[in-house]
């Protein structure tokens, strides 16, 4: 998402705009002038038909928004993906842009409805309203989007640290089944003199049987538990 600012200066006999680069709505707005100019003979027809178009053209924007946070939220929610933090942070920032962009328009429009401009014509009061209401749309289908997004960080946030979670108890059941076997092992394997099950002719099995059926219980107690 790409943004430019926009300033526009009106007088009774002028409309002037001021951009950094080429603003498509300005040249759609001067070329449908050019092919009927008395449907905006003057500035305040002018005025509506440049910011309807802005505020038009934000519906787009907004559509492809909403269908990158639906995606992701499919993701999400469904688990048929992983869906990396730095997409949601893109969003959240897309968003928050979004609206530092569209709210001081919405508030200009307010001001333009509620004051008596000399050079705007009364007929237009209800025009400039509907773009006003639009841009109230606008902010509000935003605010849902950002909070929507919210919650979908939220809910990865829970469901990586649950995954996390379950790493961790297969990783410390494991850990604890090895470490009871190498006990058997480890007394066994130390340098005494006398060790009466060293000269037994089945010590070894029998410590390889102790070993298996400690581990067998401590895998079946930990199934039983879900960790495993």
């Amino acid at each position: 998402m790409a943004l430019n600012e926009l300033h526009i200066f009106i007088g009774a006999r002028f409309l002037v705009t001021v951009h950094d680069s080429r603003v498509r709505e300005v040249g759609r707005v001067l070329a449908g002038w050019r092919e009927a100019p008395s449907r905006m003979s003057d500035v305040g027809a002018l005025t509506h038909q440049l910011i309807d178009m802005i505020v038009d053209d934000y519906f787009l924007v907004l559509e492809h928004l909403a269908n990158d946070v639906e995606a992701v939220e499919n993701i999400v929610y469904q688990q048929t993906g992983r869906v990396p933090l730095a997409e949601i942070q893109r969003l959240r920032h897309e968003l928050l842009l979004f609206r530092r962009a569209v709210a001081p328009q919405r508030d200009v429009l307010s001001t333009m409805v509620r004051r008596d401009i000399p050079f705007f014509q009364p007929a237009l009061v209800p025009y400039f309203l509907d773009v006003h209401d639009h841009t109230i749309r606008v902010t509000e289908e935003i605010d849902a989007l950002r909070e929507l997004v919210s919650a979908l960080l939220d809910a990865q946030l829970s469901s990586s640290s649950h995954q996390l979670a379950n790493v961790m108890k297969i990783m410390t059941a494991w850990s604890i089944i090895l470490m009871s076997m190498t006990l058997v092992a480890g007394i066994y394997g130390m340098n005494f003199a006398f060790m009466p099950e060293l000269d037994l002719p089945w010590g070894y099995f029998a410590a390889l049987g102790f070993m298996i059926a400690i581990g067998s219980v401590l895998v079946s107690y930990f199934r039983r538990r879900e960790w495993l």
